[in-house]
């Protein structure tokens, strides 16, 4: 045993070796490993390192998060194993270690260095989901979600046909010839004649006249819908109250004509004698259309003139007014009959579409609208486009409350403008005291008709129909 360098055994023969220490033995001490084997550190050392074992384990995730407390860390060893670091022995000081990173998880961890502070580990923020793209990002705000906006079109997508049914491909004259036009005049017109010879042999009355009328006489029949009025003109009545009182009593004018067409039987296979309300109604079936008669009495004027009319009108009371109407059959049939073809085309047209709507308008409000539109509207051009007088009529519909309409054919209208009723009001060119418009119809009905007349004017406009 050498007394300077020690016994060589290395404290295997049970001396005692003397350990050669730093000058400083209370001051930091460096615990030095050896690459290959790993010496237990001195127990006189403040922080205890413990070596990783030979199989390798998971570190904990959890840190103890306590400052100024000894500071144990496991790290995680590795195949080849390394030098330990350089410790602090001061107790009061922070041990700081930074763990090796695990490949799965990416944790930022940061440790306040401050004594006696808390030690916050941060966990990594989560993944958000990205917000949709139509939701407001503003605190505080109600998040609307917009929802994406509807392809709309220049032009609707209705067609005319939808209004007008059978409306194929052509133009509106090229339908009303085809389709609108009544087509069995010749026969109709016999079968007519041998019912006016009928009623001119009517018993106990004094007949005056039997007046073909309607829409037949006027031009302005449709094929679907066409009508005639048979006037029957009593005379032998001194005024209109006489008149009205054998009409309407029991076995009194209606009666009368109502026993004369079903007792004897007068072309019964032609037409079927039906009675609704006051006015008489043959209806004939021609070619599988049926086209209704009304057979209306009337009194015969002992004058032609109109003026005269008018003022034993004036002098009669408002319930008694509308029974001179029918007196007036053959002035209001020339009014019409004298309008051009185009007019008489217009005319057919609104009935078509008035009676395919389901509109509650009269048939002679429309042939007196037409006669409006072609006189105020087109500028009386005889060849104007029926589209276009299409379209304005329905605008006038439209506005169907403020009509105001006139004509000055027959009488001078500010001559009765204080019997005149209040608007609407489309006149009878042959009676200054008949308003032609219906000036109670009910909001529904309303409605319906401007809606209908609204989104056939679309249909007109509309390009592609």
């Amino acid at each position: 045993m050498s007394a300077k360098g020690g016994c060589k055994c290395n404290g295997a023969c049970g001396c005692k070796v003397k350990r050669s220490t730093s000058a400083k033995v209370r001051s930091t001490s460096k615990a030095k490993t050896t690459p290959e084997k790993t010496e237990k550190p001195s127990r006189q050392m403040s922080a205890k390192v413990k070596s990783p074992p030979d199989k390798t384990e998971k570190p904990p995730r959890e840190t103890s998060a306590k400052l100024g407390s000894t500071c144990k860390v496991k790290s995680s060893p590795d195949k080849t194993e390394k030098p330990h670091r350089k410790m602090n022995s001061k107790e009061s000081s922070t041990c700081k270690e930074n763990s090796s990173p695990e490949k799965t998880e990416k944790l930022s961890r940061t440790t306040s260095a401050k004594v006696g502070s808390t030690c916050k580990v941060k966990s990594p923020p989560e993944k958000r989901e990205k917000p949709p793209r139509s939701v407001s990002a503003k605190v505080d705000y109600t998040c609307i979600v917009k929802s994406p906006t509807e392809k709309t079109e220049k032009y609707p997508s209705m067609k005319l046909s939808e209004y007008l049914p059978k409306l194929g491909k052509e133009t509106l004259e090229e339908f009303v010839e085809r389709y609108l036009n009544v087509s069995y005049k010749a026969r109709m017109n016999q079968t007519i004649d041998q019912l006016q010879r009928h009623l001119q042999n009517l018993p106990g009355y004094s007949i005056g006249e039997v007046f073909r009328g309607g829409s037949m006489a006027k031009c302005t029949a449709v094929k679907t819908t066409a009508d005639i009025d048979l006037i029957v003109f009593f005379d032998g009545y001194r005024n209109m109250q006489d008149f009205i009182a054998d009409k309407e009593k029991d076995g009194g004018i209606l009666q009368t004509i109502e026993s004369h067409l079903t007792t004897v039987p007068v072309l019964s296979n032609s037409w079927k004698c039906t009675k609704i309300a006051h006015p008489y109604n043959v209806t004939l079936k021609m070619d599988g259309c049926s086209i209704r008669v009304d057979i209306l009495p009337a009194r015969q004027f002992r004058t032609a003139a109109l003026n005269s009319m008018y003022n034993e009108i004036k002098r009669q009371p408002a319930s008694v007014r509308p029974h001179y109407s029918v007196c007036f059959a053959r002035t209001q049939c020339e009014f019409m009959r004298r309008q051009p073809r185009q007019v008489h085309y217009l005319v057919k047209l609104l009935k078509y579409w008035k009676s395919e709507n389901v509109i509650g308008l009269k048939s002679y409000f429309l042939e007196l609208l037409a006669v409006h539109i072609f006189k105020t509207k087109l500028g009386k051009d005889t060849k104007f486009d029926l589209q276009e007088g299409f379209r304005l009529a329905l605008i006038e519909i439209q506005n169907y409350n403020s009509l105001e309409i006139t004509f000055d054919d027959y009488y001078r209208p500010e001559t009765w403008k204080d019997l005149r009723p209040c608007k609407p009001y489309v006149m009878d060119p042959a009676n200054p005291f008949m308003n032609t418009c219906y000036q109670h119809l009910d909001s529904r009905a309303m409605d319906r008709m401007v809606t209908c007349a609204t989104n056939t004017i679309l249909a007109i406009t509309n390009p592609y129909c």
